[in-house]
């Protein structure tokens, strides 16, 4: 993952923790995107059960976002 795509998924989740109204969905989503970006940053065997996922959650959010 380089530097840019890092900076739009920190913008994003930033947005996405400033919102007031924000549901337990949105949540889990961050807080499972975060666990997954810690393997990325670290550089551990990802299971592609978990890049399957993230990309889901990326998915979610930029609608979540959107939809807003």
């Amino acid at each position: 993952m380089n530097m840019k795509e890092n900076n739009k998924i920190m913008k994003l989740k930033n947005y996405l923790k400033k919102q007031k109204n924000t549901d337990k969905k949105t949540f889990y989503l961050l807080k499972i995107t975060n666990q997954v970006n810690q393997l990325l940053i670290h550089k551990r065997f990802i299971h592609l059960d978990y890049l399957i996922l993230l990309l889901r959650i990326f998915q979610n959010m930029i609608t979540l976002t959107i939809i807003q």
